[in-house]
């Protein structure tokens, strides 16, 4: 059908027009039905992009002398999470495309809204691990039971070829639905989990509430790297401080939409003069706005 400017769902109308664009609806379906999707190699973004971002997240963490080098072939990754490298967003301004990245944006929008922010920018490397990756939700602190709307996203991009013997992640699927964090003995249940295999150059998005994990990397043959861009609502605390650390300099360089990424929308943290009511800072707010203006939040 046709999709018009309705009224009575003027945020729907914008992000659901740029996923039909984007091409992207079988992924929304995936999402509601399985609570995560896979955009396939290519379509998100060019292989040369991929291998480029690949390279910085092995040079980032090579130069903070992130232990996966120390001996790559007998290596074992300490945690079964592997070795993370954090707070990667200002290491370079490939990063800062990564997180623009159109159609990943694009579904984080339709899960948490355009008023959503950055959490955090992860690296992830694996080059072996004993067990799987316990079974969990991205919710962290929020207690159960959860909202059926999710609070958090993920997007991750996959910049190595995702196996079960490489240790791809794993889903249950439908989990999202549950709204809650699983339980002991279903954190034990394999048979419910399901390999996420896809090709190097995938993007792989999912529900906050979704349980998933990872199998053990038993492949030594190759080091699995991923880039973990997590999102939340603007209620929520983000993992890292990036609203107070961006520059104005990157904010110049990047959409408008990088701006409210990074929280600069939020009048909240004010001191002794208050909050932030110019109507510059309403507008962001949606405190004046027309039904055209309005935010969907």
């Amino acid at each position: 059908m046709q999709i018009g400017e309705w009224k009575a769902t003027p945020h729907l109308n914008r992000i659901y027009g740029e996923i039909r664009e984007l091409g992207l609806e079988s992924n929304v379906a995936e999402l509601d039905a399985y609570g995560f999707t896979v955009i396939p190699p290519g379509k998100a973004a060019p292989m040369e992009f991929v291998d480029r971002l690949a390279d910085k997240v092995l040079e980032v963490a090579r130069r903070r002398g992130n232990g996966a080098f120390e001996s790559e072939n007998e290596y074992e990754n300490k945690r079964n999470v592997g070795d993370l490298v954090y707070h990667m967003l200002w290491e370079d301004r490939i990063f800062e495309e990564a997180l623009m990245n159109p159609s990943a944006l694009a579904l984080i929008t339709y899960l948490l809204g355009e008023n959503c922010l950055i959490q955090s920018v992860t690296g992830q490397i694996k080059v072996h691990t004993a067990e799987r990756t316990q079974l969990h939700s991205d919710n962290g602190m929020i207690p159960s039971p959860f909202p059926p709307y999710a609070q958090v996203a993920n997007a991750t991009w996959v910049l190595s070829e995702y196996t079960k013997e490489n240790g791809c992640l794993l889903m249950v699927p439908g989990s999202h639905r549950y709204g809650r964090h699983p339980t002991p003995s279903e954190c034990e249940d394999e048979e419910s989990m399901i390999p996420v295999e896809c090709a190097k150059g995938s993007m792989i998005i999912w529900h906050g509430n979704q349980w998933h994990g990872a199998f053990p990397k038993t492949n030594r043959d190759t080091i699995r790297v991923n880039l973990i861009t997590l999102f939340c609502r603007m209620y929520l605390v983000p993992q890292e401080p990036l609203r107070y650390e961006v520059t104005p300099e990157v904010l110049q360089r990047n959409p408008p939409r990088f701006a409210k990424l990074m929280g600069q929308h939020i009048a909240y943290g004010w001191t002794d003069k208050g909050p932030d009511w110019t109507p510059e800072r309403q507008k962001y707010l949606g405190l004046t706005r027309t039904p055209e203006e309005r935010l969907w939040d």
